[in-house]
């Protein structure tokens, strides 16, 4: 499970699962860019493990934070947004849009005149 806080000083916090299906009480805090909003998660690699996605609304950005071989995640890689204004942070989802056999990550955009989709094909 993961969460994402901290305003101006973003972070995702990432609850792991134990053996036993419960989750670590104490979460493993990422940096990530401030003001983070939705989080997901998700295999956008094609290596078989979920990654974590975090959507920042004032920024026009995401972030993709890789899982690595230790199950921990990489360094967050920001991704800016092609256009839009204002996004619906609670409108972020991942599937494969156009049938490649890739994650890929949609974001409903609801700022005036531009409404729409921003769509990034295989992060």
């Amino acid at each position: 499970m993961a969460v994402s806080y901290g305003g101006n000083t973003g972070r995702v916090a990432v609850f792991a699962q134990l053996g036993d299906g419960t989750l670590a009480v104490d979460p493993i805090a990422y940096r990530v860019t401030d003001i983070p909003n939705a989080v997901e998660l998700g295999d956008v690699n094609g290596d078989g493990k979920d990654d974590v996605l975090v959507q920042h609304d004032s920024f026009m950005t995401l972030s993709v934070l890789t899982q690595n071989e230790h199950g921990l995640l990489n360094e967050a890689q920001r991704y800016d947004f092609p256009w839009g204004q204002h996004l619906n942070e609670h409108a972020m989802s991942l599937g494969d849009l156009n049938s490649d056999g890739c994650t890929d990550v949609a974001i409903a955009n609801h700022a005036g005149n531009d409404e729409g989709l921003v769509v990034f094909y295989h992060v």
